[in-house]
């Protein structure tokens, strides 16, 4: 006997929720049937992994046995989209390789999506010019909408391009209130970002490891900023960078910024101390930051440059981040982001400014 018990959430009576529920409780029952397998699924597509061991009495079982369990939960399997037990398979538009440890994009899909990217980059004449002129198309939502959604697919193997949207997130809402089959140029801001996404394509396969870092860098990083100075606290060490007294009251600065460059300033103190290979705990004591380093992104644009450059410089030395939403009066960071470094040893290391370029201008 099975019990459904279902939770009445907005849009549950919509043929959406009404699948996924179906969908849920399929997973459930297989697994509740067939102990030591797991069964997920993406929306209509279906994962299922034995975990039995070999000296299991459920060991071995035949793929074709649990394929009639469905069945007889009333779904219809694709005749060429199932495959059995298999160590290489590809899923949800990736190529997982459980012997190498890898996925990467596959390479129909990274075709298909580098031609989206394409698209909006073809060149076209300007017209009514008596000389004219080579300039990008102009295009529907729509299509900007689908490059999006190509792109974040992308993002779940290279999380680190999450920032890299923003410029198309403001462009496809100035298509709001608009005719379906309103046109318009890119954006300078979306305009740049197809030509990296499209390069990041051009670069070769896009893949990543399915290992993760298990060890705990033992020195987790604080870092913090008040209205005229950034802290980063490391073990016993402490760094308190000075910044202009009026620098949150310029034009797009705001805390949260202080609070972005101290962060990005955290990772690199950490990584000069040995922290590559290594989970790095990061606590910050603006939520602002912690949710964006989280999302990947900032509505901010000097936010997400900083979370980008923090993404990047971590990945590039095999740094898995963990940020931790810290309160201010357990953030160690707070002192030496007040010019108040007593107690602490000097936390000296190579990095860039990068804050001065933006508070010269």
């Amino acid at each position: 006997m099975i019990y459904v018990w279902l939770v009445g959430i907005f849009g549950l009576r919509s043929i959406c929720g009404i699948f996924g529920a179906l969908c849920d409780v399929t997973c459930w029952y297989i697994e509740y049937c067939y102990p030591d397998l797991l069964l997920r699924h993406y929306v209509d597509d279906f994962l299922m992994v034995d975990l039995a061991p070999p000296s299991s009495a459920h060991a071995d079982r035949s793929f074709s046995l649990l394929l009639d369990a469905v069945r007889a939960f009333g779904w219809e399997i694709h005749p060429e989209k199932h495959f059995s037990w298999t160590r290489s398979f590809t899923f949800l538009g990736f190529d997982w390789d459980f012997d190498s440890r890898s996925v990467t994009l596959s390479p129909r899909k990274h075709l298909k999506f580098q031609h989206k990217l394409s698209s909006l980059l073809e060149p076209q004449t300007s017209p009514g010019s008596s000389s004219p002129s080579l300039r990008p198309p102009q295009v529907l939502e729509k299509d900007v909408a689908s490059v999006i959604g190509s792109c974040q697919h992308v993002c779940v193997v290279a999380p680190h391009r999450r920032s890299k949207l923003n410029g198309l997130y403001a462009f496809r809402n100035s298509f709001r209130g608009t005719h379906p089959g309103a046109r318009q140029y890119l954006t300078t801001a979306a305009l740049r970002e197809v030509k990296d996404w499209y390069n990041f394509f051009d670069a070769g396969p896009i893949s990543c490891s399915l290992d993760s870092s298990t060890t705990f860098f033992p020195l987790e990083v604080y870092t913090d900023a008040s209205d005229y100075a950034l802290g980063v606290v490391l073990g016993d060490k402490a760094l308190h960078i000075p910044l202009p007294p009026d620098y949150t009251s310029r034009p797009g600065i705001n805390i949260g910024v202080g609070e972005a460059w101290a962060f990005e300033l955290g990772i690199a103190a950490a990584v000069a101390a040995g922290a590559s290979g290594h989970i790095l705990v990061c606590h910050v004591d603006n939520q602002g930051v912690v949710f964006s380093v989280r999302r990947g992104r900032s509505r901010n644009n000097l936010v997400n440059e900083a979370i980008d450059r923090a993404a990047e410089f971590a990945l590039s030395h095999n740094v898995e981040l963990s940020i931790r939403y810290v309160r201010s009066a357990d953030n160690f960071a707070d002192a030496p982001s007040r010019a108040d470094t007593s107690g602490y040893s000097p936390l000296v290391f190579p990095f860039f400014p990068h804050w001065h370029s933006v508070l010269a201008s």
